[in-house]
């Protein structure tokens, strides 16, 4: 098979940053930097691992994300890094008024689809998703779905 990157436009690239996850109240969590030498809770064999060790959090491994959760609502981490659509999706999903996904962004990354070699559906998709991206099609489900901001 061969990867084909259909586009990475400001907005697809969003749609996997990393961001931060905490609880309300006077600790919450705007920016990284506020995390160093701090307990942060991610996902195992995620990116999210490396860029926490990078900005020196001390990384508490979870095997799924409402465990990560959980974690941080009994305060044993002061918050929980992992990929914004997971995020937004739980928050949407539980409606928890006690948690809070800060505003920045990090480790933008684009998606790419894997097709077999000479398929015809590469140009029809990029087409496609080309199509959505020029009228903004892409950006209003994904605010739908997740509620963006």
């Amino acid at each position: 098979m061969v990867i084909s990157i259909i586009f990475a436009t400001s907005m697809v690239a969003g749609i996997a940053s990393t961001l931060t996850i905490s609880s309300l109240g006077s600790s919450t969590v705007t920016n990284i930097e506020q995390l160093s030498n701090q307990k942060v809770a991610t996902i195992s064999d995620s990116p999210s691992i490396e860029f926490l060790q990078e900005h020196q959090a001390k990384v508490i491994e979870t095997n799924k994300l409402n465990e990560a959760i959980d974690l941080l609502k009994e305060k044993s981490v002061k918050a929980v890094v992992y990929d914004r659509p997971q995020l937004l999706h739980y928050l949407n999903k539980k409606h928890d008024d006690e948690l809070y996904i800060a505003k920045a962004e990090y480790y933008k990354q684009g998606y790419g689809f894997a097709f077999p070699l000479n398929s015809n559906l590469v140009y029809e998709v990029n087409r496609a998703l080309l199509e959505h991206a020029e009228e903004l099609e892409t950006e209003r489900i994904i605010n739908f779905y997740l509620q963006k901001d």
